[in-house]
């Protein structure tokens, strides 16, 4: 659905407009435009990780960086999207990296509209490589969770371009930049994109559905978190005000959080006994304890079938929200009626 995302249907502020305009001068002066989009957590080096990309950008003489933050949210463990925008800035500058904090952009759909005028990408979040991708832009992605690999998967492009923040080489990031700098892929992109939006549509076309006579369904709600305390609330209540009338459990699968999460969640079990339920990894991992990456990857996945075993048989779908997003009001009713429509003997994840 986020491939289907039409920006010029939101306000799109004066100051994007102008920024546009100001990176399409800067291309017809020969400069090669990039945009910076990084999150990071307070706990994991930001200034090591952050300095080797400026390393390897400092090596470029003609770029322009155009720094992208747009969510404003105060966290406690992770720096906010202007916090890390400001020191992305202060270190670039101090390299005599010429460039921009488009801190005024504001919103998602700004964000996006500024997207198809760079030459490339370089992000840890996902939104905003989506943004890029849909826009014909190659994306440079630092991964996490295993959630990209199936993104960059939907186009052909020859070498890997997703690094681990925690051990990428500064080599092999400029190899990445120097591969999407010194080619076209508009054509390609052009094309996968058709592919995924016709997909998109198909999957998601709500205007057809028909929401007459159906049936009483039942809606398990699969809550996922690990250390995700800044969120979760959010992500509860999102359920809670959910316009749909048939969600009738609500499943927080944690993966043994270290955090106060388990506290949050806790109050709202007490609050509504008979709707929320808590099913929880018995392996707590310790803040001293080192794991590989498979041992995460193989973590995340238990903590989807642990919760997914917990929901009821009694559920004709299981919706999943991940435990630090949260939905629209109108999410399920959406989505349960398009399935019901398209498949009325199926239990369904959503």
């Amino acid at each position: 659905m986020a491939f289907c995302f039409d920006e010029t249907k939101f306000k799109i502020n004066n100051y994007a407009y102008s920024l546009g305009n100001d990176i399409k001068k800067l291309k017809q002066q020969g400069k090669t435009v990039i945009g910076l989009h990084l999150a990071r957590s307070k706990m994991e080096g930001y200034k090591d990780f952050l300095q080797k990309i400026v390393d390897v950008l400092i090596l470029y003489k003609n770029i322009f960086i155009v720094i992208l933050p747009h969510d404003y949210r105060e966290y406690e463990n992770k720096y906010s999207d202007f916090e890390m925008a400001n020191l992305i800035e202060q270190n670039l500058k101090k390299n005599n990296i010429d460039c921009l904090n488009a801190y005024d952009l504001g919103s998602e759909a700004n964000v996006k509209y500024i997207t198809k005028y760079l030459d490339l990408l370089i992000t840890s979040r996902m939104h905003v490589a989506i943004a890029a991708l849909s826009r014909n832009v190659p994306v440079i992605s630092f991964v996490y969770q295993n959630k990209f690999e199936g993104l960059y998967a939907m186009y052909d492009f020859k070498r890997n371009l997703m690094f681990d923040g925690n051990s990428f080489e500064e080599g092999s990031l400029k190899e990445a930049i120097d591969y999407v700098l010194a080619q076209d892929f508009s054509q390609m992109m052009l094309g996968a994109n058709k592919k995924i939006k016709k997909l998109s549509e198909k999957n998601f076309e709500f205007e057809n559905i028909n929401h007459k006579n159906i049936k009483e369904y039942k809606i398990s709600v699969l809550i996922v978190t690990y250390n995700q305390e800044q969120y979760i609330a959010k992500a509860i209540e999102s359920v809670l005000a959910q316009n749909c009338q048939h969600i009738f459990e609500i499943i927080v699968s944690d993966d043994g959080s270290t955090d106060k999460a388990l506290m949050i969640v806790d109050k709202y079990r007490k609050k509504y006994p008979d709707l929320i339920k808590l099913a929880t990894s018995e392996h707590v991992i310790k803040s001293n304890e080192k794991i590989g990456k498979d041992k995460v990857h193989a973590r995340i996945r238990a903590n989807y079938v642990r919760g997914i075993n917990a929901c009821s048989d009694k559920a004709d779908y299981i919706a999943i929200l991940e435990g630090d997003d949260y939905w629209y009001p109108d999410k399920m009713n959406f989505l349960a009626d398009y399935f019901m429509n398209l498949r009325a003997d199926e239990k369904n994840i959503l």
